[in-house]
């Protein structure tokens, strides 16, 4: 098992570098903000502008990090690999395995990233309203754990194209739903017209994780963890079908 996922991060060593790299500038432009010769008249002018920076930071990390999540899959789309996997005590679950557990380490590797440069900004500029997104950001991360879930059996099975176009699904059904919600459900809950954007915005970063868990909404992202599992065990499953379905 270690040898594989030794190989899986060994051969996508420049994606994860690119990653962390990415990661690190993009969280690290949370403290751009409090640059310059007038700090506190910008972020006042900023206003609830600021805040939505601050949090958006965070929300595009895991969307980088998601977006790169396939490319994983990529460097092992090979019949002769394919095969060798397939001969070898096992090689299939370990092959599987090891790819699930990759997407989990770079997972969490986005979520530390996102809140340590959100801790450390809160920690520097405590007199500045720095709202805290740790509970948000850890939705995020099983949210992505949901994705990788339901995406990664059609990368297997399919290939990593075919991936591709169940993510870029996922997420338009996403947005279509959102757009729908807002224009016809009963969004009284949010108040006036007045400042939408800054009391939805409000609401979000009131969000704690414990209280988050209790609602629908929470139980159904908490069913990413059992998902996972179940998505590596079909994956394992239609490991040696995708193999056929391989160009070389």
């Amino acid at each position: 098992m270690l040898g594989y996922l030794y190989k899986d991060f060994a051969t996508n060593k420049k994606t994860i570098r690119t990653l962390l790299l990415v990661l690190v500038l993009f969280n690290a432009m949370v403290f751009m903000l409090f640059v310059g010769d007038d700090v506190d008249a910008a972020i006042t002018d900023l206003g609830v502008l600021f805040q939505i920076l601050m949090f958006s930071f965070s929300a595009c990390s895991f969307f980088i990090s998601g977006a790169m999540a396939s490319n994983y899959f990529k460097t092992d789309e090979r019949k002769k690999w394919g095969y060798y996997v397939v001969s070898t005590p096992r090689g299939i679950s370990k092959q599987m395995v090891s790819k699930y557990i990759m997407v989990l380490i770079m997972s969490l590797i986005t979520f530390t990233v996102s809140v340590s440069a959100n801790i450390l900004a809160r920690n520097l500029f405590s007199k500045y309203d720095i709202p805290n997104v740790t509970g948000v950001v850890l939705i995020f991360l099983f949210i992505q754990i949901m994705i990788r879930a339901i995406e990664t059996p059609f990368i297997v099975g399919i290939g990593q194209k075919a991936g591709e176009m169940v993510k870029g699904m996922l997420m338009l059904g996403l947005i279509l739903f959102t757009v729908i919600y807002l224009m016809f459900a009963d969004i009284s809950w949010i108040g006036s017209s007045d400042h939408v954007i800054e009391k939805i915005f409000d609401l979000i970063t009131k969000i704690r994780f414990t209280d988050f868990i209790k609602t629908w909404g929470g139980r159904l992202v908490m069913m990413s963890v059992p998902l996972y599992i179940l998505s590596c065990f079909i994956s394992i499953k239609l490991f040696t079908y995708g193999i056929e379905r391989i160009e070389k």
